[in-house]
């Protein structure tokens, strides 16, 4: 008896809203900057907005020697995950947490904000 090969039922998800990734085909032809603020309207409730915020830091982010302040993208530069960048500065502003200047010679991609109890209780979480 011959053996074939069946690789069986194949999945493919191009996401959808609930996990912030858009799936509209069109999206391919937007700017990272659109991409980011498009994923960032997927976050209606504080909630979620903070845990996404949790994610980026996670990903990328630090808290400074001082614990006054919370850097995202550590160490990147402006032109390093723009779309990841715009989702980030939309969801801040969501939440009404101000971007603060960055130090002098930190890389351009950093994103400083003060610390923030919400964001302290979900960074517990991603660190």
């Amino acid at each position: 008896m011959a053996r074939r090969y069946d690789p069986g039922p194949q999945e493919f998800s191009t996401g959808d809203a609930e996990d912030g990734r858009g799936s509209d085909v069109t999206d391919l032809d937007a700017s990272p900057e659109t991409l980011g603020a498009v994923r960032a309207a997927a976050f209606t409730t504080e909630a979620a907005a903070i845990e996404e915020v949790g994610r980026i830091w996670g990903d990328s982010g630090i808290v400074d020697p001082t614990d006054q302040y919370v850097v995202f993208f550590d160490s990147l530069e402006a032109d390093e995950d723009r779309a990841e960048r715009a989702e980030l500065l939309t969801l801040l502003g969501f939440l009404g947490i101000e971007r603060v200047e960055a130090p002098a010679g930190a890389p351009s991609g950093e994103v400083w904000v003060r610390t923030d109890p919400r964001l302290d209780r979900e960074f517990a979480r991603w660190s």
